[in-house]
């Protein structure tokens, strides 16, 4: 074989070669940019919920109203999501989360920089066979009813998809009954 076909066969290896590894390093690129970005972890710290008190109100339907007050603990203002589908019943004893239709809550809540805020969730029930709207001007009735609707939360939780925030609403009705004992 010749010098220039020798010459020739060795530079179109090096040039498919080329080819070749410019083709595996665009699709690894390619790979690498469509793999789905893992998320950045909750955070449990930027905005903090006490518990402030409970109230019962009695009309068409039970409404019981929890009041916290809230604190931004980040270095900006912050509006509270007004999607009520991100919010979760924590059930007791560790059985985990729990979805409610029934929760409410003032829309455009505003939390300034470092500062605190009172905050309400309304949660609503309708009479039913172990309370019965016709006994709604029966107080013991009410009580029992709504010891037995107060075991089955022990928080909430709401989930702040876009900021990520983890905020928890901690039980503390439990606490302020052992007090008043």
């Amino acid at each position: 074989m010749k010098f220039w076909q020798r010459l020739f066969l060795s530079a179109m290896g090096m040039g498919a070669g080329a080819v070749v590894a410019a083709a595996v390093i665009i699709v690894a690129f390619f790979y690498i940019t469509s793999l789905p970005e893992k998320p950045k972890p909750w955070d449990r710290e930027a905005i903090k919920a006490t518990f402030a008190d409970l109230s019962v109100t009695i009309g068409d339907k039970i409404v019981l109203t929890f009041r916290y007050t809230l604190e931004n603990k980040t270095k900006r203002n912050y509006y509270f999501p007004e999607d009520a589908k991100n919010t979760f019943v924590v059930l007791p004893e560790g059985r985990g989360l729990s979805q409610k239709d029934e929760f409410a809550w003032g829309r455009g809540l505003y939390l300034p920089i470092g500062q605190k805020v009172s905050m309400s969730f309304h949660l609503t029930y309708d009479y039913n066979e172990s309370f019965p709207e016709k006994e709604r001007d029966n107080l013991d009735k009410l009580g029992e009813f709504m010891k037995s609707r107060i075991k089955e939360i022990d928080g909430f939780v709401v989930l702040d998809k876009k900021n990520r925030y983890e905020i928890v609403f901690p039980n503390g009705w439990n606490d302020k009954q052992k007090m008043k004992k």
